[in-house]
C-alpha cells in the first residue's frame, strides 16, 4: 500500500497507473493555495475582518469560524518561525479575533 498525501486529504493506493498519476497530479493542482507570510498576515486578513464586523451588535463580527475554515483550505498562512508549518482553521479564527479586537478596540 502506498500514500498520496495533500492538505485535507490522503488517498491511499496499492498499485501506480496512468489514470492514478493523473488523478494525483489534478488532485495537487487544485490544492495548491495562495501563500501568505507572516509579514503579510495582518494586511491579508484585515479586509475580511472589516465585512465580518457586525453592525448589529455593539462590538463583534458574524461568521468567523466559517471563514476560517475556508480560508484553511484556500490559503497557506505560514508560521511566524519562518518554517514549513501554516496555521489551522482554529489558529486563523483567533487570528481574526485579534485583529478586530485591535481594529475595532471597545469603548
Amino acid at each position: 500500500m502506498k500514500l498520496f498525501q495533500g492538505k485535507g486529504f490522503q488517498v491511499i493506493y496499492s498499485k501506480e497507473s496512468e489514470e492514478l498519476q493523473l488523478a494525483m497530479d489534478f488532485l495537487s493542482q487544485v490544492h495548491r493555495h495562495l501563500r501568505v507570510e507572516y509579514k503579510d498576515r495582518r494586511a491579508f486578513l484585515t479586509p475580511f475582518v472589516h465585512l465580518l464586523a457586525d453592525p448589529g451588535k455593539k462590538h463583534g463580527m458574524k461568521g468567523v469560524s466559517r471563514l476560517a475554515r475556508t480560508l484553511y483550505l484556500l490559503v497557506d498562512f505560514m508560521d511566524a518561525d519562518g518554517g514549513t508549518n501554516t496555521l489551522n482553521a482554529r489558529c486563523i479564527e483567533s487570528e481574526l479575533y485579534r485583529l478586530y479586537n485591535e481594529l475595532y478596540p471597545e469603548a
